[in-house]
């Protein structure tokens, strides 16, 4: 075995450890291997011994995950100079591989975040391996493996299930909510002209149709026009009561 096999066994044995971080999971690094720690007094113990911490986990994730990039940024290399249609598609599945283990470690690191939602210097420094690391060396694999060498696992999109049902965008899903039935009432409003549906033609004798209400304007309008009609009729009829006093008198 060579010593690129031996790299891609070691790198895909991590990855698979990091795939599989349980919810409310943690790592374990003591001795620089990775495992997932169980906690118990025992392993508490140990892990403070050899300076084991989320901040050292974190740190040692990130390093890692920049040791896989260079190691697969050096198999494309590879695969692009590699004359030998054997070698090449040898090499193209190792790639496959690594991007498959990848992928499937996005679970893992995941979980760590809901594993330390309180931390947030630790969410931060987990979401720049997501984000800034994990996901576009990704998408370079994606891209540079042909088509037809893509698996079930690398045809599926990047899910981000887990991230809006763990409730750290919480708050973000319902400003969505909020700005959806806004842009929903804003919609309904340009497609009506007048604040009221016209009704629907019906005969005059049709006992079954309701009164058409007035657009505001026309109903204010006509409002004001009977009050001051209103107010005349009775400025007349103080007129003619001081008028027939006087006669009497």
């Amino acid at each position: 075995m060579s010593s690129m096999e031996n790299m891609m066994h070691n790198y895909l044995v991590k990855l698979r450890v990091i795939s599989k971080i349980p919810e409310h999971g943690k790592l374990d690094i003591t001795h620089n291997d990775l495992n997932i720690y169980y906690g118990g007094m025992v392993g508490w113990i140990i892990r403070k011994i050899y300076g084991d911490s989320k901040e050292n986990s974190t740190k040692y994730l990130i390093e890692l995950y920049r040791e896989i990039n260079a190691f697969s940024d050096q198999i494309m290399y590879n695969i692009s100079m590699e004359q030998n249609d054997i070698l090449k598609r040898k090499k193209i599945a190792m790639l496959v591989s690594l991007a498959e283990k990848m992928k499937s470690s996005l679970i893992g690191i995941r979980n760590l975040i809901g594993t330390y939602k309180d931390y947030l210097k630790i969410i931060s420094l987990l979401e720049n391996l997501e984000q800034d690391i994990l996901i576009p060396q990704y998408k370079i694999l994606i891209k540079f493996i042909p088509d037809k060498y893509h698996t079930e696992i690398l045809k599926l999109p990047i899910s981000y299930t887990h991230i809006h049902n763990s409730g750290l965008f919480s708050h973000d899903n319902e400003i969505d909510k909020v700005n959806k039935e806004t842009m929903q009432v804003n919609i309904e409003r340009k497609s009506n002209n007048t604040l009221y549906k016209e009704p629907e033609a019906s005969s005059d004798n049709d006992p079954t149709r309701e009164p058409t209400r007035e657009p505001i304007r026309e109903q204010v309008h006509k409002n004001n026009t009977n009050n001051s009609s209103n107010s005349g009729m009775h400025n007349i009829s103080k007129s003619n009561k001081h008028n027939n006093k006087k006669t009497y008198d």
